[in-house]
């Protein structure tokens, strides 16, 4: 299997089944049921004993699926921070940006110099096997004759940018092969009104397209991967500074990329009932996102994450670790009220999950030809007839 990517965050999302359909229902009476939102973050495994990389065969090639990457309302109205709404968590820095209201909308001000907002260099933010993107602007009156960037993710390896020209013709720039694409509308767009500014590329079929105009010509093959940050409101220049500044309102910035998710034979999923552990009137005082931080305090809890690791970090060879040898230590300290297999469909894994009211211990595991390719557990409380989302990190084991 490639390995090229291994800074990508990949997303698998349950879905719960009902009456046969993607619909995800209300917990039936006298049950409590999860939904679990699993973020798989992959890492380079490297070999205890040198410095090469043993990448276990998967027997699949990665598959494809679209995804919302990023989605910046710009909503909070103040502080240097614009927090993105995608799973991705590819939070927006600014720089020298002003927060304003405006009508009924929050927007950041981009003035003419230095003035801009740095999201990163996540992998998924490449866009190599296709991107959609979409800003709402207001462009203000400028004495300055240059472009007006919306959008740039690019380095000397290639890219793309969404601006708008100096004529007012908002255009897409995609850089591949040290060669350059644009496609420009035929539209005009005036200083002082909002517009929503639309832009993708496709490599199949090959597409490119801005606003009103799609154009099939010169583009052929893939985005490269990039380096540089993708910038928001300004232009990387290649030399360490940011250029053509877009100057006026950017709100609403929305991103989707075609994703690689690695092909397992089925997300694996037991549920261990937690009430046993502390006093359920306990419950009400303890802060459930930090309550890993609760138990460690207690000797028992410090002894079944030391036999776990060794389990996921301990074994021999270039082997990842095994369900049941996970299994054999969740039965020596908890009792495990189910497990059960997720089938996976298109990049997400559907089944439903039961557990007990009170505190629930999810343990998720990837599987493939038997073995753990990643783990990870959480705890969530689970109330009755209320069906409870669960958010899960799941991590490579170092093999």
């Amino acid at each position: 299997m490639n390995r090229k990517y291994f800074a990508i965050i990949i997303i698998f999302s349950l879905v719960i089944l009902y009456s046969g359909c993607m619909k995800k229902p209300n917990a039936p009476s006298g049950y409590v049921t999860f939904d679990l939102d699993l973020k798989f973050h992959e890492r380079a495994p490297q070999s205890k004993n040198s410095n090469t990389v043993n990448v276990p065969n998967l027997g699949k090639t990665n598959k494809i699926i679209e995804d919302q990457v990023l989605m910046l309302p710009f909503e909070s109205g103040f502080g240097d921070t614009a927090y993105d709404k995608s799973i991705y968590e590819n939070n927006a820095l600014l720089v020298n940006v002003q927060w304003i209201t405006f009508g009924t909308n929050k927007a950041i001000v981009i003035s003419e110099s230095n003035s801009y907002a740095r999201v990163n260099s996540n992998p998924v933010l490449n866009g190599t096997h296709g991107i959609k993107m979409a800003a709402k602007v207001y462009m203000f009156e400028s004495l300055l004759r240059q472009d007006r960037i919306v959008i740039d993710k690019h380095d000397v390896t290639g890219g793309y940018t969404l601006g708008v020209g100096q004529d007012g013709r908002p255009f897409f720039r995609i850089r591949q092969n040290l060669q350059t694409t644009e496609v420009i509308s035929d539209s005009i767009l005036q200083n002082n009104k909002w517009y929503t500014i639309r832009a993708g590329f496709s490599p199949n079929p090959a597409v490119l397209s801005v606003y009103e105009k799609t154009d099939t010509t010169g583009v052929t093959g893939y985005l490269p991967v990039t380096y540089n940050p993708l910038l928001i409101g300004a232009e990387n220049n290649l030399a360490g500074s940011h250029i053509n500044n877009f100057n006026g309102l950017i709100d609403s910035v929305s991103i989707r990329t075609t994703v690689e998710y690695e092909d397992f034979d089925f997300i694996r999923v037991a549920i261990i009932d937690g009430n046993q552990l502390i006093n359920k009137d306990s419950l009400r005082t303890i802060d459930v996102a930090n309550i890993g931080e609760f138990f460690y305090r207690f000797d028992f809890w410090r002894h079944y994450r030391s036999d776990l690791d060794s389990v996921l970090y301990g074994h021999i060879g270039d082997k990842p670790p095994t369900w049941t040898g996970l299994r054999g230590v969740w039965d020596e300290y908890f009792k495990v009220l189910s497990e059960q297999n997720l089938i996976l469909k298109g990049g997400y894994a559907e089944g439903t999950l039961n557990g007990v009211v009170g505190l629930n211990l999810l343990t998720v595991a990837a599987l493939r030809n038997g073995y753990v390719l990643y783990y990870g557990e959480g705890f969530v409380l689970g109330v009755k007839d209320i069906n409870t989302k669960a958010h899960i990190d799941l991590y490579s084991p170092e093999y």
